[in-house]
């Protein structure tokens, strides 16, 4: 058994300074298969190929709301409870817990059976999971609650080989535990030991790709007049558009657009201030989305076969200055690759019996992401109340999401609330953050004084694959029971239309 229960700080970071420094002298790809997407953003098209999603999670099997209070584990075994427990090959991409796991949980133990061993490959103590600084579970891979507003949530992604069992020596509450299966032949792969430099590098990767501003491109300024729409971008061939940067002092006015091989309706629509500029909305630093004040930046690759045009348009009442930057890169394997689409539902009543839909698509793909918005309404105060006895509008985030993969008629995923998929807990209980996977870009009030919150999640390292359709839907309250204002924009990459 492997015990990473006694690396101290001091040993972290000297593994940690030496790592960065071989950084720019080695571009060799890790052994560990799970690790590789952190290091080659573009092998998430490879795990989408050859993976199959599954979670385990404290959703109400009743269908209910009482999750957590029911289901809070699959059986017992000894002084273990079991809290996934999977045939197979591949990667656990994500365990989250609600706030609340700090206290049985504490001095406690999870335990990470990876392989048909019958023993134990990992064992820790709950805190040192999120701590952030006990390898392989890194800062900002793994983190605790004040900094994940309510959840305890790691996306350190560990290889299994045979057959998959997470335990705890606690009875938690909340919890959800994500993994993707291998579909291949070669699963003997997933037999690698966890390597503490690979995890360092892999961790200070995703720091530097999240929390710095990037690099610039060749850059493209205009001025555009209201109600026009400006192709600020144009490139032909093969490719894939790496980031773009939109600068503008008023960027709450502008929709971003994309039009990949030749297409005259474009694939991809992205709408500023629906999102990222209303309100008390705060700056991003995330893996795939930076957000300031005046810029703008967008980092999911955009593969393209047959050409490539940006475009933004301005849908304010006055002309404005617009600058856009990009990086683009030539590749003939971007044949192979499948095309980003966005989904945008805009901004419509919905729950009381009315789920909404964050997606529905027809194809072959995966899902990558989504940033949504809610609003209460002037029911939802009077509705919480009668639902769950208490006196705020945010009880439309007790919704759980559904995830329904090539027509299955029961969920293939399903979690436990709003807030818990976008890895937090208690209505985001300490205000907006910003991750590099996942975040809360506003909790605060609309014009009218009603509660309105704005989060993202995005799907690196744990791609939701589907060979055929996927939909994508949301209760609104804890039963459907409570109306909302809702939007969404969200990110899917299709192989086939």
């Amino acid at each position: 058994m492997i015990s990473f229960k006694y690396y101290s700080r001091i040993y972290f970071l000297f593994i940690s300074t030496i790592t960065v420094c071989c950084t720019s002298c080695s571009t060799t790809k890790p052994i560990n298969p799970c690790l590789r997407v952190f290091a080659d953003p573009l092998y998430v098209f490879e795990v989408a190929e050859n993976y199959q999603a599954g979670m385990a999670s404290s959703y109400d099997r009743t269908g209910g709301n009482s999750d957590g209070l029911l289901y809070s584990y699959l059986y017992r075994d000894g002084d273990e409870y079991v809290l996934l427990e999977a045939e197979g090959s591949g990667c656990l991409t994500r365990i989250w817990f609600d706030y609340m796991a700090r206290f049985p949980g504490f001095g406690k133990e999870l335990r990470f059976y990876l392989s048909n061993s019958g023993s134990p490959t990992l064992v820790m103590r709950f805190a040192e999971v999120f701590n952030g600084d006990f390898s392989p579970f890194l800062f900002p891979l793994s983190v605790g609650p004040r900094l994940s507003s309510g959840g305890y949530i790691s996306y350190t992604p560990l290889p299994f080989e045979g057959r998959v069992k997470v335990t705890a020596t606690f009875r938690p509450v909340y919890y959800q535990i994500g993994y993707m299966l291998y579909r291949g032949t070669d699963s003997e792969q997933h037999k690698v030991p966890l390597d503490d430099v690979e995890y360092v590098k892999a961790a200070e990767t995703v720091k530097a790709q999240s929390f710095n501003t990037g690099k610039e491109g060749p850059s493209y300024t205009a001025v555009i007049e209201p109600g026009t729409e400006v192709r600020l971008l144009q490139h032909e061939g093969t490719g894939i558009l790496k980031s773009f940067t939109v600068k503008s002092a008023h960027l709450e006015d502008l929709i971003i657009k994309g039009y990949w091989n030749g297409a005259t309706a474009p694939q991809f629509t992205l709408p500023l201030g629906e999102f990222f500029y209303v309100g008390g909305a705060r700056d991003v630093m995330s893996f795939y989305v930076k957000r300031r004040t005046h810029t703008f930046s967008f980092s999911m690759p955009v593969p393209f076969q047959k050409g490539l045009g940006l475009a933004v348009k301005n849908t304010g009442d006055y002309a404005v200055a617009v600058t856009v930057e990009g990086q683009m890169e030539e590749r003939d394997d971007a044949l192979e690759m499948p095309l980003l689409h966005s989904v945008v539902m805009p901004l419509r009543r919905t729950g009381a019996g009315k789920m909404f839909v964050l997606t529905d698509v027809k194809g072959r793909g995966f899902f990558a992401g989504t940033v949504l918005r809610m609003e209460g309404e002037t029911e939802t105060f009077a509705e919480c109340r009668e639902a769950m006895g208490v006196n705020s509008e945010l009880c439309f985030l007790e919704g759980d999401e559904y995830f329904y993969v090539d027509g299955s008629t029961q969920p293939s995923l399903q979690g436990t609330g709003t807030e818990d998929y976008f890895n937090a807990g208690y209505y985001f209980m300490f205000g907006s953050f910003s991750l590099p996977f996942h975040g809360l870009i506003e909790l605060g009030l609309t014009d009218t004084g009603h509660a309105r919150v704005i989060a993202y999640r995005f799907h690196l390292s744990d791609p939701v694959p589907f060979s055929h359709s996927l939909r994508v839907e949301l209760e609104v309250g804890p039963l459907d029971d409570v109306h909302g204002k809702y939007s969404s924009i969200s990110f899917v990459y299709l192989n086939s239309p």
